[in-house]
């Protein structure tokens, strides 16, 4: 079970959106067109977690790719 920046469980197929800025460690050593669409990511959709303690989200760019990251729940807040 995971918990967002305010506290709240999130479940598989919640949205949400980043609670402040985008963690520079996530987009360190990101080629820029990658950086912009994650910065630019909202309406986000968890998909799961991993073995460490990441949920991983689901979004499509403002070109319509769709992209999978991996963060700390702690990032995001539900929308």
């Amino acid at each position: 079970m995971y918990k967002d920046h305010n506290g709240r469980i999130l479940q598989t197929g919640a949205l949400v959106r980043w609670a402040g800025a985008v963690p520079s460690s996530l987009l360190r050593d990101l080629p820029k067109s990658d950086r912009r669409a994650i910065q630019q990511a909202d309406g986000m959709t968890v998909e799961g977690n991993d073995d460490f303690g990441n949920i991983e989200l689901r979004f499509r760019d403002r070109f319509g790719s769709m992209h999978w990251i991996w963060v700390k729940s702690e990032f995001v807040q539900a929308a």
